[in-house]
């Protein structure tokens, strides 16, 4: 059997090899005699254009720009949750009924804003920032809090994003003709879904009719290993992140 693993938690170049690696081990496996060449095919096609398109991507001068930006307003709302949850510990009262009103709020957002996909956390940012302009009481508890720097950080960081994220929409978007990684992306996934699900009937069916499953065991075998380095790689980046790239 085949692991599972959240491929939407690997960024695009992680999951570009993540595949990669899947092909190569699948092509050694002799892809003929077990019978799933179609699907190896069909997955080594999309990792080629994933690496075009990924090429692409890496190339525009304004993706290293936005992924700045991005990291900008990670550690403005990280901050800020820090700074809000601290002071719900204040030995004044005020400060701390309006710490912990914030403090919920942003619960109630996510448990962790800055790890949500770059369209999700624009979202949710621009969502906080029009709350706290609005919204009575929670405009109530800012004031409180009594420094406008966060929010004002805040605000101009994800707006930042914003600008830059449409301008490279729209640069990529001249090229309508090409592919968007995130569109090959989704083929690939489709792909990978498709030849892991083939190779474990493969393997189930030959356990099951008592044939040799040497060969079919590895590749299992092989696979499984990756996916453990991936879903480790995951595990132990906490500011990791799916990366939703703009459609062209």
């Amino acid at each position: 059997m085949i692991k599972a693993i959240k491929l939407s938690r690997l960024i695009s170049a992680e999951i570009y090899q993540f595949f990669f690696l899947i092909v190569e081990i699948a092509a050694a496996a002799n892809s003929s005699k077990q019978k799933i060449k179609p699907q190896l095919d069909a997955l080594a096609e999309l990792v080629a254009r994933l690496l075009a398109a990924l090429n692409r991507e890496q190339a525009n001068a304004l993706s290293k720009v936005l992924d700045n930006l991005d990291v900008r307003r990670d550690t403005a709302i990280t901050g800020f949750t820090l700074w809000v949850k601290a002071l719900t510990m204040h030995p004044n009262a005020n400060i701390k009924a309006a710490a912990t009103a914030l403090k919920l709020y942003l619960k109630n957002q996510g448990d962790n804003i800055a790890n949500q996909n770059q369209q999700k956390e624009t979202a949710t940012l621009t969502k906080f920032v029009t709350d706290c302009r609005t919204d009575i009481e929670l405009q109530k508890h800012v004031e409180t809090l009594n420094d406008p720097a966060w929010l004002i950080e805040i605000e101009n960081s994800n707006n930042e994003f914003i600008a830059i994220y449409q301008q490279r929409s729209s640069e990529m978007g001249k090229e309508s003709q090409k592919e968007s990684f995130s569109a090959v992306r989704r083929l690939a996934v489709v792909a990978y879904q498709e030849l892991s699900s083939i190779i474990t009937t493969r393997y189930n069916v030959a356990k099951e009719d008592k044939q040799d499953i040497a060969e079919l065991q590895k590749l299992v075998g092989d696979i499984n290993a990756t996916i453990g380095q991936y879903k480790q790689l995951i595990a132990q980046t906490k500011t990791h992140k799916k990366k939703e790239e703009p459609k062209a």
